[in-house]
């Protein structure tokens, strides 16, 4: 190797090391055409950007809006492309699922419609060979959002239906094979070792009051402790390391994900208890694995709390009060 190619290859590390790391929920990539793709599962969209020239003509009015309505038109098929490629559950891509007869994907496209602009301008380039001497490069940024009333949508106007309303994932996600029942969570439960006992106390004062009742749980926080990677699916699935579903789209109210999703994704524990929908006191459990079905995977003894917790009249996983957290 020559010093010059030792040179090179040294800068290209610095610059890889200094360049900063990408959120574990956002995926981001630059298109071949000078356009992007990012789909931010943190904050709940998908956003494309096209970029196209439009063909030399003397009214340059004209060819501003030629350039920024072709670079919608990329814009446009790059969301399809990224909409085709998410996981509605492990190892199914919406592109191949199927609902009601007809692929996901052609109630998938009716949300496409109804993107957001967030951004468009069309950019003079200089062209010496064509008539006065400059054409237009359109820019056009297009957004989808997976809850229509998202934020992330509305402050740039709104658009039509979110992800989840175009998509009943209740209904269009395969019934879970081997859910948990109560029963076997209480079973599960009874394996769990015993309290240590406790040692000896100086009798309590006459007067002393009983402890507070604990608190009700208000959601449920999963943790894959900063080192599994996860891929966010349309419909996750979180099993037991025995292959028991504990937690799917099928077991919460529809309404519910149609206005939050079934998962929330954040970066940190705190975070997610600093969300409205998960509240200050939520049941946290760290993630044991992440199968080859990308379904999170927690210990026996956490799945049967969690379905313990389904029958509390403050069921949060029946109102997908349910976050993951990096770390």
């Amino acid at each position: 190797m020559t010093r010059t190619v030792m040179l090179v290859s040294a800068s290209l590390l610095a610059l890889a090391a200094a360049a900063p790391a990408q959120a574990q929920f956002v995926e981001s990539k630059r298109t071949a055409d000078g356009g992007t793709q990012e789909a931010n599962w943190e904050k709940g969209y998908f956003q494309a950007v096209g970029r196209a020239t439009a063909r030399p003509d003397p009214n340059p009015v004209k060819m501003r809006l030629q350039a920024t309505e072709a670079a919608r038109v990329v814009a446009q098929a790059r969301l399809v492309e990224m909409m085709q490629g998410i996981q509605l559950t492990g190892g199914t891509l919406v592109k191949d699922a199927e609902f009601g007869g007809q692929t996901l994907m052609n109630r998938v496209r009716g949300t496409l419609n109804g993107a957001v602009t967030v951004a468009e301008e069309a950019i003079a380039v200089p062209a010496p060979n064509v008539p006065g001497g400059q054409v237009y490069e359109g820019v056009v940024t297009l957004r989808v959002c997976l809850i229509n009333r998202s934020p992330e949508c509305s402050k740039f106007g709104g658009g039509g239906q979110g992800v989840y309303q175009a998509i009943d994932v209740t209904q269009a996600a395969p019934k879970p094979k081997d859910p948990l029942t109560v029963d076997e969570a209480k079973v599960e439960a009874a394996k769990a070792p015993p309290p240590a006992p406790a040692t000896a106390a100086p009798p309590a004062p006459a007067q002393a009051q009983a402890p507070a009742p604990a608190a009700p749980l208000t959601g449920l926080v999963l943790t894959l402790g900063g080192k599994l990677d996860y891929v966010p699916m349309l419909a996750p699935e979180v099993v037991t390391d025995g292959g028991k579903t504990v937690y799917s789209v099928t077991q919460v109210q529809p309404g519910a994900i149609v206005a939050n999703g079934p998962m929330q994704y954040v970066d940190t524990i705190d975070r997610a208890k600093g969300m409205d929908l998960i509240g200050k006191n939520p049941l946290v459990v760290a993630v044991v694995s992440v199968n080859a079905n990308n379904q999170i995977v927690v210990a026996a003894a956490d799945g049967a709390r969690l379905v313990a917790a389904s029958i509390d009249p403050n069921n949060f996983l029946s109102g997908a009060k349910v976050a993951l957290a990096y770390k």
